[in-house]
């Protein structure tokens, strides 16, 4: 898994929901997020993001699954 930080942008995209959505749950505090200084975007460390899959029962996207449960050696 890349343990880059992800965007509104990118979870969006993952949940199949607009980056709206995804800024309304880190505000109501069901996904945790990091604000940057400035113009205050979010990033959300990929584990945070798997949390809130998982706590909220949404499947998790290929990129994050484990090499084993892909069948990848």
């Amino acid at each position: 898994m890349n343990r880059r930080m992800l965007t509104t942008g990118d979870i969006a995209r993952y949940c199949d929901v607009t980056p709206r959505t995804v800024i309304r749950w880190i505000q109501r505090g069901h996904l945790r997020a990091h604000q940057l200084p400035g113009r205050g975007d979010n990033r959300v460390d990929p584990s945070d993001f798997l949390v809130f899959l998982d706590k909220h029962a949404l499947p998790v996207p290929v990129e994050f699954a484990p090499a084993s449960a892909i069948g990848v050696r």
